[in-house]
């Protein structure tokens, strides 16, 4: 077998998160199908490094993907993005080790846009847009609760067996609400 780590960008609008799910679009599903698609019968897996909710965005979403051949990489990234549909891009692939564990990744950046100014068509994918005001100062107030050591076990789709391999405990460093003004 060979592995390898591909790294992803895509606008999940349209996509029920990442992880494969029967009946819905995916992120996962999506991929896996260009991969069918591109290597015809070949047998692979594929594991994502995180799995997101319905709508969000990433713009560097790692996974690790073993297949049963070994690639012309240059071409395979190519085919594999002729097939993808619109808002999934694979943007590098690259050859790890086979005890590379994509899920014991060392840091992770989220980020969280609220717009506050009038709604946007060409912008509001990418914004939250509350429906009432509300005070930043207490927002903030309750943001710095989640700073800290936490077990997200809840929040993981983890089963029972799997902590074994994976651990569910994070540390979040910082959380800053950030006030930016658009041009």
């Amino acid at each position: 077998m060979n592995y390898y780590l591909f790294t992803i960008q895509y606008d999940g609008t349209d996509f029920c998160g990442w992880a494969k799910q029967t009946k819905q679009r995916t992120i996962q599903g999506e991929v896996e199908t260009a991969i069918s698609q591109v290597t015809r019968n070949a047998q692979f897996r594929v594991v994502g490094a995180s799995k997101t909710d319905a709508g969000v965005h990433a713009v560097d979403q790692k996974a690790w993907v073993e297949l049963e051949f070994s690639p012309n990489l240059p071409g395979f990234l190519n085919g594999l993005n002729s097939a993808l549909p619109v808002g999934i891009k694979i943007t590098k692939i690259e050859p790890i080790k086979p005890e590379f564990r994509v899920r014991n990744c060392q840091q992770k950046t989220y980020h969280y846009q609220i717009n506050l100014d009038t709604p946007n068509v060409f912008e509001n994918r990418y914004y939250l847009q509350p429906k009432f005001k509300f005070d930043q100062n207490k927002l903030n107030e309750a943001l710095q609760l989640f700073v800290g050591t936490h077990d997200f076990f809840n929040f993981s789709g983890l089963k029972e067996f799997e902590l074994a391999a994976i651990n569910s405990i994070r540390i979040i460093d910082s959380i800053r609400l950030k006030e930016e003004q658009k041009n």
